[in-house]
């Protein structure tokens, strides 16, 4: 028997302790160390190829979930504000694949004009923020994103004329003005996630408030006209399983090859 097999030495040891019988079998003559209990190679061997099989597919699961996008989009015409509606996009499919986050990109919009007098018997800077507060909020009425967007005016205007105009010296009148802001929010909150999803459109409240300010004067009128819109992407992040049939075939002729090599390996 060959030395350094601990098999082949635990059937010398058992010999000199049944060293009362003589009586061998032909392998033990011959020191053949096969093991009067034989593994069960064909149930192992059939166990190694089903966990080859499954890791391959596991494996063919894995390159096959694609990260993928898809948007929706609405909007709300010019209104004067403030103004209180809704605002619809579809919901996300279930069947396309596992829905990760929701982004909504929320666009505020304000245009108008805004009119000041200074009724001082000195002259004063007017600082005014032409402005509206755009609010995108759930159905619960709970805040998703706000856009405001504004514009800041600085004047420097001269004593009062006597005259409430919003011109001449003491006054001024600022039309065509506008700005655009578009602020995001994403959420991966399980509710969220719960919410966008499902069959038809999800309906979600949207505000806009003048918000229009000045100061400057200690004897001021100002007066605005402020209009606003609004517009939504909503944006749906998901994982796709879609795999090609050309690949799904190349893997599947391939399994049995691995399970013939993975056999004489054994």
């Amino acid at each position: 028997m060959a030395s350094g097999s601990p098999s082949h030495t635990l059937k010398k040891s058992c010999f000199r302790k049944d060293a009362s019988s003589r009586r061998t079998t032909g392998n033990q003559r011959t020191g053949n160390p096969i093991s009067a209990h034989p593994i069960p190679l064909t149930k192992h061997y059939r166990a190694s190829s089903t966990a080859v099989v499954a890791l391959v597919i596991a494996g063919f699961l894995c390159v096959c979930a694609e990260a993928e996008t898809i948007s929706y989009s609405d909007s709300v015409a010019l209104a004067q504000a403030d103004w209180t509606t809704s605002i619809s996009v579809p919901k996300f499919d279930s069947s396309l694949g596992v829905l990760k986050s929701v982004t909504c990109r929320l666009n505020g919009h304000v245009e108008g004009i805004t009119q000041l007098e200074n009724r001082d018997s000195e002259p004063a800077t007017v600082m005014m923020d032409f402005c509206a507060t755009v609010k995108l909020l759930r159905p619960d009425s709970s805040l998703i994103v706000t856009a405001i967007p504004s514009v800041a005016i600085s004047h420097l205007a001269g004593a009062f004329d006597g005259t409430l105009d919003f011109a001449g010296d003491s006054g001024a009148t600022y039309s065509g003005l506008a700005s655009d802001l578009t602020e995001a929010a994403t959420s991966s909150a399980l509710s969220d996630l719960a919410l966008f999803t499902g069959s038809g459109d999800i309906a979600l409240p949207i505000t806009a408030d003048a918000a229009t300010t000045g100061s400057g004067a200690g004897n001021l009128t100002l007066h605005f006209a402020v209009s606003a819109s609004a517009g939504l992407e909503v944006i749906y992040d998901y994982a796709a399983f879609s795999p090609e049939p050309g690949a799904l075939a190349m893997m599947l002729l391939g399994i049995p090859a691995i399970i013939r090599r993975s056999g004489r390996q054994r």
